[in-house]
């Protein structure tokens, strides 16, 4: 079997990513973006990856919902590899507070 090629990979990678995302705004009714800032560091961006409900507060335990990371680091993982790792963390990050906003209900037998 051949090897995937990088172009292959990246594609698979930003794929993940899409899918990833869009299940988080369908999950939980908000829109998900992607904003990027030069650092002071020559080729060094900062990328922060926002979760932001679409319904009224009320009906939205959940609230507003962030992840920032740089890139790229020392690790040799592509921006699409980290674009999916850091949209699964935002994924946590929303499941997490889903569950702490929500009131426990007990069941009994």
């Amino acid at each position: 079997m051949p090897r995937r090629t990088k172009q292959e990979q990246e594609q698979g990678f930003m794929r993940s990513f899409w899918d990833e995302v869009r299940m988080l705004q369908a999950d939980y009714g908000a829109a998900v973006g992607l904003y990027a800032y030069p650092t002071e560091r020559p080729s060094v961006w900062s990328f922060r990856l926002v979760f932001t409900p679409l319904i009224e507060s009320a009906e939205n335990p959940v609230g507003s919902a962030a992840v920032q990371f740089i890139f790229p680091t020392a690790s040799n993982t592509p921006l699409a590899a980290t674009l999916w790792v850091q949209a699964m963390k935002l994924t946590q990050v929303v499941i997490e507070a889903n569950q702490v906003k929500r009131p426990v209900q007990l069941h009994r037998d």
